[in-house]
């Protein structure tokens, strides 16, 4: 207890040095959206973007995303590496953006190009990121305070692994979440009311760990969830791809 009680007390304050206007709009729109609690991902880039790294990893395919007339985003699945000339405006619009005849997205892939990086010529324009971030990000904007459709709020989830903050859009009450949550089966209602935080940042939260496979529910149990403290200062970066693929197929199987 006196462990938690300072991985906590840690988290709080981590929380609150890198709250900035940028971030706070992310939890606005999550307390203030009035759509409902659940959100199909497939109606969204996300849920695009999940399926389409799902289908093509290991397959040293490259994805081209075109957004509007000149926008683009390039994923690189066997390095997980996302390039793009978007800017973080553009991507808050994309990830709330349902698609359908208003908007659309023309997706297309060219395989067996290697797993060489993508030369200068083809990316000196864009900039580049992880398609973990990436999809971190997009799961936060698309969520909104809700949870994917198919997601059972009376089951106890556990938190796999501990995310790689530094290296990842911020996200509200992150720490104190993944701090009570690791290697821990709670309900998402238990998390909220124990932290005495909104229910829809928790929600946001769980959406952005389901989508990069950092979510275990009860019924598939690990043999042990108990997190060394060596693990939760080290980032999990080795696996992590197939781990979201696993989880991204399980999301389509109860949806």
């Amino acid at each position: 207890m006196k462990a938690y009680n300072s991985a906590a007390s840690a988290a709080n304050a981590l929380d609150a040095l890198i709250e900035t206007g940028s971030h706070l709009l992310v939890r606005r729109i999550n307390i203030q959206d009035k759509t409902g609690t659940y959100y199909n991902p497939d109606n969204y880039l996300l849920g695009r973007i999940l399926s389409n790294v799902k289908k093509n990893a290991g397959q040293q395919c490259i994805i081209h995303v075109q957004c509007w007339r000149d926008r683009q985003l390039v994923l690189h699945p066997d390095l997980d590496r996302a390039y793009t000339n978007l800017t973080d405006s553009q991507l808050k619009n994309l990830g709330i953006a349902t698609l359908g005849e208003k908007f659309s997205i023309a997706i297309n892939r060219v395989c067996n190009t290697g797993k060489e990086e993508l030369p200068v010529s083809k990316t000196g324009d864009l900039r580049s990121m992880s398609i973990n971030h990436l999809i971190w990000d997009l799961a936060l904007r698309t969520a909104r305070g809700r949870v994917p459709e198919g997601t059972d709020l009376s089951m106890s989830f556990h938190l796999r692994a501990w995310p790689n903050f530094p290296r990842l859009p911020h996200t509200p009450h992150g720490m104190r979440i993944a701090s009570m949550w690791a290697g821990n089966l709670f309900t998402l209602d238990h998390i909220a009311r124990s932290l005495n935080i909104d229910l829809p940042d928790v929600y946001s939260f769980y959406s952005a760990a389901v989508a990069t496979g950092l979510i275990g529910s009860s019924t598939h149990r690990e043999d042990s969830l108990i997190v060394p403290n060596t693990m939760k200062n080290k980032p999990p970066t080795r696996g992590l791809l197939a781990s979201i693929l696993r989880r991204v197929g399980k999301i389509g199987n109860n949806t």
